[in-house]
């Protein structure tokens, strides 16, 4: 009898059950080896400390009940709160971990509010085959950054994340909203622009100060409009539904509106430039 096929008995041996044979082939081993015996001493004591806790009476905290309620309702909330849209959780993975290199941190965001009057700033983007406000956001390129124009014709709130002010809600009314989005660092940097209640929200990716000469790539849509940015030092609008999708993408044309627009070549999505500005959505 080996040592492991002993320890296969000890519980038997134990309650008196193995049959004549076999137990006599145990004690044997028992005697015989003393490694084995002392864990089987082991196993013995652990038995009588399970039947001293089995008399042991357990007091049932007074509030058990409001513990188990509450903590049943931290799980539904939990699941609901992890039911928020992709992109979301997209966002904070891109933006604190896989964009490490593109300065999203580094950038910083200035609000400038006033009201206007005057005709709309710039033209807005294409026409992307997502739910349509009644007024869009308009941008156009600033020696700084992209200039962003909101006139709405009722109070919206305007949500944007991203730079050293991490997230800014701002209000906005038939007054109308100015808003420049500035990056004075070396790579570029990602902000999340949202209506609330909108989807999907703006990405917005304004170039940073210096250019890179990588081509080739792999990664979410999102990770390719800044390379777009890194590379030809352009402004990127990205709206769609599917900017957290894999895609590859190698640049040899001269114009980032055309590198886009080969990366997606056989992807739903159109590509269009509007005042400088490179427009991504989906087709």
């Amino acid at each position: 009898m080996t040592n492991e096929k002993a320890k296969e008995y000890f519980s038997a041996y134990s309650e008196g059950t193995l049959d004549a044979g076999l137990r006599q082939s145990f004690e044997a081993k028992l005697k015989a080896d003393s490694n084995l015996r002392a864990e089987y001493t082991q196993f013995e004591e652990t038995l009588k400390e399970l039947e001293f806790l089995r008399d042991e009476s357990i007091e049932i905290p007074f509030d058990l009940n409001e513990r188990i309620s509450a903590a049943i309702d931290k799980s539904i909330y939990d699941r609901k709160r992890s039911a928020q849209p992709v992109w979301n959780v997209w966002f904070r993975n891109l933006g604190f971990a896989a964009l490490a290199g593109a300065a999203v941190v580094g950038a910083y965001l200035s609000i400038n509010s006033g009201t206007t009057t005057g005709p709309a700033i710039g033209g807005p983007g294409p026409v992307i085959q997502t739910p349509q406000p009644i007024e869009q956001i308009q941008f156009r390129t600033s020696t700084d950054g992209v200039k962003m124009q909101y006139q709405p014709s009722d109070k919206h709130t305007v949500i944007i994340r991203g730079g050293v002010e991490g997230e800014k809600s701002v209000d906005v009314d038939a007054r109308g909203w100015l808003n420049e989005l500035k990056n004075d660092q070396p790579g570029s940097a990602l902000f999340i622009v949202e209506v609330k209640g909108e989807q999907p929200p703006i990405i917005v990716i304004v170039p940073g100060k210096e250019r890179t000469s990588v081509v080739e790539g792999h990664g979410s849509v999102a990770e390719m409009a800044l390379a777009v940015a890194d590379k030809y030092g352009v402004p990127v609008i990205l709206r769609s539904s599917k900017a957290e999708s894999e895609m590859n993408w190698n640049f040899t044309a001269d114009e980032p509106s055309k590198a886009a627009q080969e990366a997606f070549a056989n992807l739903p999505f159109m590509v269009d430039t509007r005042d400088g500005i490179v427009y991504i959505g989906d087709n």
